[in-house]
C-alpha cells in the first residue's frame, strides 16, 4: 500500500508546491494584512487643510498632576480631518467616531461639517465619555476631501471639554469613518491634541560648585521659590 508520506509527496509534484512555497505563500498573506491594515490608517486630522501636522495645545503638568483638568478652545474650525483610506473612494451613510485615549469629552451641540458649512454627521451619543458618535444615512464622505467639527449648524467652533485625567501626559484624539451600526471602521486619523508640559522652571547663572544638601540647602531654597511665586 502507498504510504502517506508518499502520497504527501506526490499530490506536492502534481500542484508544484513543496513545504516550503507553503509557508511563502502563508508569510505572504500575513504581508498583505498588514497592508491592509496600514491602509485603514491613511486619513490625517491637522491644523488647517494646507498643513500636514496639528500643533497640540499645552497644559501645564503641575495642574494636571494635582487633579483632572479640562480644557476648552482645543479644536476649532480651521482642523481638518481628510480621509484617504476609504476602499471606494466614498461612503455614503457614513458612522464617525471621535475618540480620546485619555480622559472624557464633553459636548452634544456638534457636528461633522464638509467645506460647504453643510452637516454630514450628526452627533447620536457619546457625551461624558472617551468618545462621541456621529452618523448620517444620506450624506457622503469622500477621500481627499477636507471635513471639520463644529457646531450642529455648522456656522462655528463645537463647544466641546476635554477632561484631562490627573497625571495625563497627553490626549490624542482618533477620528474613525466606518460604516453600520458595528462601524466597520474604513478610515482611521490621529493626532495629539494635548501635551502636558512643565510650567515653572529654575536655573542658576554660575555653575555649582558644591553639593546641596535636602534637609537644609535645597529646602531653603524651595521655600525662597514659593515665597517669590506667592508676590
Amino acid at each position: 500500500m502507498e504510504s502517506l508520506k508518499e502520497r504527501n509527496k506526490k499530490h506536492a509534484r502534481r500542484f508544484g508546491m513543496s513545504k516550503k512555497s507553503l509557508v511563502g505563500l502563508a508569510l505572504g498573506t500575513v504581508g498583505l494584512m498588514g497592508l491592509v491594515y496600514s491602509y485603514v490608517q491613511a486619513g490625517s486630522f491637522t491644523d488647517s487643510p494646507t498643513s500636514t501636522t496639528f500643533t497640540s495645545k499645552k497644559v501645564a503638568k503641575e495642574l494636571v498632576d494635582a487633579a483632572a483638568v479640562n480644557a476648552t478652545g482645543v479644536i476649532d474650525t480651521t482642523n481638518t480631518y481628510k480621509p484617504s483610506g476609504i476602499p471606494l473612494g466614498s461612503l455614503t451613510g457614513p458612522t464617525i467616531s471621535v475618540s480620546v485615549d485619555n480622559g472624557k469629552i464633553y459636548g452634544t451641540n456638534v457636528a461633522i461639517c464638509d467645506s460647504n458649512n453643510s452637516p454630514i454627521a450628526q452627533y447620536q451619543s457619546g457625551y461624558g465619555t472617551s468618545q462621541l458618535v456621529f452618523s448620517n444615512a444620506t450624506t457622503t464622505v469622500s477621500n481627499g476631501a477636507n471635513y471639520w467639527i463644529g457646531n450642529s449648524t455648522c456656522n462655528g467652533t463645537a463647544d466641546l471639554t476635554f477632561e484631562i485625567p490627573r497625571g495625563a501626559s497627553s490626549v490624542t484624539l482618533t477620528i474613525k469613518t466606518g460604516v453600520g451600526a458595528t462601524q466597520q471602521v474604513l478610515d482611521t486619523a490621529q493626532a495629539t491634541i494635548i501635551s502636558v508640559v512643565p510650567e515653572f522652571s529654575a536655573s542658576v547663572t554660575e555653575k555649582l560648585s558644591k553639593q546641596i544638601y535636602y534637609a537644609y540647602d535645597l529646602k531653603g531654597l524651595m521655600i525662597t521659590l514659593l515665597l517669590i511665586m506667592e508676590k
